[in-house]
Parts: C-alpha cells; structure tokens; sequence
C-alpha cells in the first residue's frame, strides 16, 4: 500500500524529545538510563539530541526502562492511540471493536445534541 497511514518514517528528533521528556519526568538521568540500556552516556546523549540513529534493540531497551512500548516510543501515533484505548476498556475481538467504533463515531455524530454543563454532567 503506497501512501497508506502504514508508511511511516522514523523521526529520529521526536523520538529524542520523548526519550528525554519521559526520563526527566521519572527524574533518571541519562547516565542512569545509558546504564541499564547497556549504552555508552555519549551514544545516550546523542540519542536524545538525535545525532546518532539508535538500534532496534537499543530503542526496546530505553522502552522498557522508561516505561513505555517500543511502539509509544517510535509512532505514538493514531494506530498506537487507537490500541491504548481499546486495551484499557478491555475490548478484544473484532466484534467489539467494531461496536464500539459504532457507538464512538455515533456520539461524535451527535454531540451537539447532547446537554453538558460545566461540569461535564
């Protein structure tokens, strides 16, 4: 499929941000991070300012370190979202994704008909 959501490039500088961004929320250092990723601090810092393209492997294990999925990590994109959501409401099989793509798209479809007030009630 050429042109699809599919074909994806690897954005080296986001992924650096993100690296970065989640290891200073969880105050790690990269010296901390290098370490248990088995990387040097240099090739750790030049990941996260995007100066070096980092191995698969290399990626997997930042990943896990910081907490996230290899997939967050690199896309983070609508495919990623669309996974996060389905998995923390517990839907699996297609039937229930389907059902419940359904009943979002519906809602979207409807949402000015609905009265919210300023509390979200």
């Amino acid at each position: 499929m050429v042109g699809s959501r599919f074909d994806l490039e690897i954005d080296y500088t986001k992924i650096g941000r993100k690296i970065q961004k989640l290891r200073n929320m969880q105050s790690l250092t990269q010296a901390y991070v290098a370490g248990l990723a088995d990387i040097s601090l240099s090739h750790m810092s030049n990941i996260e300012t995007a100066k070096t393209k980092p191995s698969l492997v290399t990626l997997s294990r930042i990943s896990r370190i910081l907490g996230c999925t290899l997939d967050e990590l690199v896309f983070d994109d609508e495919i990623t979202l669309r996974f996060k959501q389905l998995k923390v409401l517990g839907i699996s099989d297609e039937f229930e994704i389907r059902v419940f793509e359904d009943f979002v798209d519906s809602v979207k479809k409807n949402k000015k008909y609905l009265k919210v007030d300023d509390r979200g009630e």
